[in-house]
This record gives C-alpha cells, structure tokens and sequence, in this order.
C-alpha cells in the first residue's frame, strides 16, 4: 500500500466516523429552516441551502447537495411553495440516511 493510499484510508476513515454527527447537524438545519420558512426567511433558508450543497456530497451524501441546491434556488426566488417542498424532500433525505447509517464501531 503506498503513502497516499494509506492517506487516502485515514481521511475515509475520518470522515466516515463523522457521518454521524454530520447528519445531526443536517437536523439542525432541517429545524432552522422550517423556522425561517414560517417567517419568510429567505436568507437564512439560502444560507442553510447553500452550505447543505457544499458538503453533503465530501460526506457521501449527494442528495443532500443535490436538495441543498434546490433550496438555495427557491430561497433565491423567494419560492416559498418551492421551498417548502424541497425542504421536505431534504426532510426525508436526512431521515433515510439516518437509518441506513451504520455507527462505527469503536477500536
């Protein structure tokens, strides 16, 4: 195994062990951006968006982004129908992948 693949391994390793607390965050999010989707946010449902299209993907999670886009989009727009229908499919999304996550052991 060469120095790279060996690094490679490692930062795969990190990242999955942080998965599940990525997703948590995501919950967070999910909960702030029904919030501001009640007051008519829009900048803080972009905002949230917008990092969620960031780093879904380098989590292994590219439906977050691919949602996290749509978000932003409809945020933009000031969508309010758009957004609130996207921020179900990234309800959902988030709810999926919480169950399929599976913890890492510890070692």
């Amino acid at each position: 195994m060469s120095v790279s693949t060996e690094i490679l391994n490692a930062v795969s390793a990190t990242i999955a062990a942080r998965r599940p607390a990525f997703l948590e965050n995501r919950k967070v999010d999910l909960a702030r951006m029904k919030d501001a989707l009640t007051a008519f946010d829009f900048a803080t449902i972009q905002h949230i968006g917008h990092n969620c299209k960031g780093i879904g993907t380098g989590y292994g999670f590219p439906e977050i982004s691919s949602i996290g886009a749509r978000i932003e989009i409809a945020a933009k727009a000031q969508d309010a129908a758009e957004a609130e229908t996207a921020i179900g499919q990234f309800e959902r999304s988030i709810q999926e992948a919480s169950f399929l996550e599976v913890p890492i052991p510890a070692g």
